[in-house]
């Protein structure tokens, strides 16, 4: 029997002041990897997932959406970066790209 899917979340445009850094902004020129570390004192890494940056960037815009996030697929108005070492989302990703991530089921 299939369980009953939850109603998902109404989402509103985005405010380039509401967007979090994290997502909106990311430094170029660096290794992007997914990593999961074991738990306690020496907190080893057991396993890392080497990305390419646009992979990096769509889980950005993936997790944003599994957070009940709205990501425009356009630069939204009045945007800024915070400095000079850092790209907006949409300056790497098409428009078409970060429409395609699908929408997640919310937690």
């Amino acid at each position: 029997m299939k369980k009953p899917t939850k109603p998902a979340a109404k989402r509103r445009p985005a405010k380039a002041t509401e967007l979090p850094e994290w997502l909106s902004q990311t430094p170029h020129e660096c290794d992007y990897a997914l990593e999961m570390s074991e738990g306690g004192m020496d907190c080893q890494t057991c396993q890392t997932i080497c990305l390419t940056r646009t992979e990096f960037l769509t889980l950005k815009v993936y997790l944003a959406k599994l957070r009940g996030l709205h990501v425009p697929s356009e630069e939204p108005e009045g945007f800024k970066t915070r400095d000079g070492c850092l790209d907006s989302l949409w300056s790497d990703l098409e428009a078409e790209q970060i429409a395609a991530v699908p929408e997640a089921a919310h937690a």
